[in-house]
């Protein structure tokens, strides 16, 4: 079974400046493996790794924020997102000043080429599950599967000082290239990602 997830590094960041943007931590804590796999597509968790914060959640939530986390927080931003179930996936590095490369691959086609590319990108054609794992790796200098397993990944929930304001999590959109998917059945309650996205 393929990878389905969103995983953001923010370069020398901690887990209290995603306040900024509107994520916080509720105390729990559990291993990105188990977030990774869990039935619960609105689970964000965070670690700080080799200088870096790394996040692994949803990967709409996370695989299309670099531009507004980059922002938001002044921070270079890395951002992966792998969708083995779409055979979509998604990398990105951006840094507060808005300078960006962006690429997509969808079903074995390049879908958006955005920025010069990375020297890291060298004889890599298509983005996939173990290419876009590698290119993270290479672009970071940290292999997130070090600490994948660690039981110490903070859980994060909405409640920072970005949740009202604009152009965070809160109010943004993520732009792929593929449709959303529309739960089919009623929800008893709105979760993380309907909040999050307005929905």
């Amino acid at each position: 079974m393929g990878l389905n997830m969103g995983l953001v590094y923010v370069r020398g960041a901690e887990v209290g400046d995603l306040a900024a943007i509107g994520l916080v931590p509720t105390g729990e804590r559990m291993s990105a493996d188990v977030a990774s796999t869990s039935p619960d597509g609105e689970l964000v968790v965070a670690r700080p790794v080799g200088g870096w914060l790394l996040l692994v959640g949803p990967e709409l939530l996370l695989g299309f924020e670099d531009e507004m986390i980059a922002r938001t927080l002044d921070r270079q931003v890395v951002a992966a997102m792998l969708g083995s179930t779409s055979d979509t996936f998604s990398f990105a590095r951006c840094d507060p000043d808005g300078t960006r490369r962006h690429v997509v691959d969808s079903y074995g086609e390049r879908a958006v080429d955005e920025g010069p590319p990375l020297p890291e990108e060298a004889g890599i054609e298509r983005l996939t599950e173990d290419t876009i794992q590698g290119l993270a790796v290479e672009v970071t200098g940290v292999n997130f599967w070090d600490s994948f397993m660690e039981e110490d990944w903070q859980v994060l929930s909405m409640g920072g000082q970005g949740q009202d304001g604009g152009g965070d999590i809160a109010q943004s959109r993520p732009s792929s290239p593929t449709q959303p998917v529309e739960p089919t059945q009623p929800q008893p309650r709105k979760g993380f990602l309907a909040r999050l996205f307005g929905r």
